[in-house]
């Protein structure tokens, strides 16, 4: 079987794993790739944009899905449907299916991200509270496991127990069950290609948290950028619902075209994103945004704004960014400023943040989503005491009943820590071990964290 050496990181990390990647052509070839393979070698790999170690074994191997026999995309008009190769990237998807007059179900902050990758990180998006994590619009998977075979799963409850908990294992399982091949999923019906947008700025977090819950109830979509150099952590909230037909030109409606973007040279010389600089954008930016402010945007521009620069992670430098994204119950709300203050008084600033909230969880075992409000901060690396400071964050954040997302995690996460958090983790590794006896699936934050 051909392998290619390759170094390989996460999209925030500096930290380099040497790994062989195989790129298989059909489904019998990963069969071979894993029956010839040892116990913890193996990771399937999407397009490498979990931001920490999750698809990565430093001396081991990947699989990535890139040959066009795992990149087909077929929609099923008269049930709503879409069946797609895990190798196929959520941009492909898009500029198919919008003409068509649908959209996914949800989606991340990026279109750069593969199939395979948001079912085994079940991603989550601005929509959650109605409509849920990534997985749980899945009808079906086709897996194979640790011992090679081809296996199609359901979460349906007319389904074998045995075949609902293997989906539910894979669904935010991180890769860890065995290559997805493929997947069906429903898709979301639109009448065109725009989002009606609603902004309004908040001078503290309370009143802003306050409108997040009101909003909720009208608008589909919410998100808030919060300014982490500010005293009272001022911010901003859109929200955002599909634009209507007759709100939009007829031949504007279903026109979708991909935004041109840039790349940044790969050898990126300097930190752009310095401490004073974001302090000065975020207040340049806060006072141009208006003030209830009702706009017209496109599906590109609303949800996929950070892709206009391709490899926009190189602005952080060489040394690379700390995303920490967590989630709490509904009723700590106050445990968002009192974590914001914390990590101010430590002097580490997140440079960029953004707040979203949870509805209900889905049935998978390791999926991060549970009812409650999720925060992400980016830091650089620049400050060695950031790992101590976040270490404590950890700990507060398990004992108020929250937890880490494992697809921005980088492996500093203690067993322990983790083991509170995801209660079903035993449940998990038992069905784990089912699926893969030999126990080959194996990544460098599995290891790490010493599941």
């Amino acid at each position: 079987m051909k392998f290619v050496y390759k170094k390989v990181r996460g999209w925030a990390s500096s930290e380099v794993a040497k790994v062989k990647v195989f790129e298989p052509e059909s489904i019998e070839e990963i069969i071979q790739i894993i029956r010839n393979s040892n116990t913890q070698s193996i990771i399937p790999r999407g397009n490498g944009r979990s931001y920490g170690c999750a698809a990565q074994i430093h001396n081991g191997n990947i699989i990535k899905l890139n040959h066009k026999s795992f990149k087909s995309i077929i929609i099923d008009d008269k049930k709503h449907l879409l069946k797609v190769g895990a190798g196929v990237i959520f941009q492909n998807i898009i500029t198919k299916i919008v003409p068509k007059g649908y959209f996914l179900p949800v989606t991340a902050g990026t279109s750069k991200i593969t199939v395979g990758g948001a079912i085994a990180a079940d991603i989550h998006g601005k929509n959650h509270p109605r409509d849920g994590s990534f997985g749980s619009h899945i009808k079906e998977l086709l897996i194979i496991d640790g011992c090679g075979n081809l296996k199609k799963l359901n979460p349906g409850i007319s389904s074998p127990v045995e075949n609902a908990q293997e989906f539910w294992a894979t669904i935010g399982g991180m890769g860890l069950t065995g290559v997805i091949v493929s997947a069906t999923f429903t898709l979301k019906k639109v009448s065109t290609s725009f989002m009606s947008v609603y902004s309004q700025r908040f001078l503290n977090i309370y009143d802003l948290l306050d409108k997040m819950l009101i909003c909720e109830k009208t608008y589909n979509y919410n998100v808030a950028w919060i300014d982490c150099f500010d005293a009272n952590f001022k911010g901003i909230l859109t929200s955002a619902n599909h634009l209507k037909s007759v709100q939009t030109k007829p031949s504007k409606r279903l026109k979708y075209k991909k935004c041109s973007s840039i790349t940044l040279p790969l050898l990126f010389p300097l930190n752009l994103l310095s401490k004073n600089f974001v302090k000065f954008f975020n207040f340049f930016y806060y006072y141009i945004s208006p003030t209830n402010h009702k706009s017209h945007k496109s599906i590109q521009s609303f949800f996929y704004p950070l892709d206009k620069i391709n490899n926009w992670n190189k602005l952080y430098g060489s040394a690379g960014f700390l995303q920490y994204q967590f989630v709490i119950p509904e009723h700590s709300k106050n445990l968002i400023f009192e974590v914001l203050y914390f990590l101010k008084t430590n002097e580490i600033f997140g440079y960029l943040a953004v707040l979203k909230r949870f509805g209900n969880s889905n049935q998978g075992y390791l999926s991060f989503p549970k009812k409650g409000w999720t925060l992400s901060i980016d830091f650089p690396k620049t400050n060695t005491n950031i790992y101590l400071v976040l270490r404590k964050l950890d700990e507060i954040i398990s004992s108020s009943g929250g937890r880490l997302y494992l697809a921005k995690e980088e492996g500093r996460l203690s067993p322990d820590v983790f083991k509170c958090s995801y209660k079903k983790f035993s449940e998990w590794h038992e069905i784990k071990l089912r699926m893969d006896p030999r126990n080959i699936f194996c990544s460098d934050l599995y290891k790490k964290i010493k599941l």
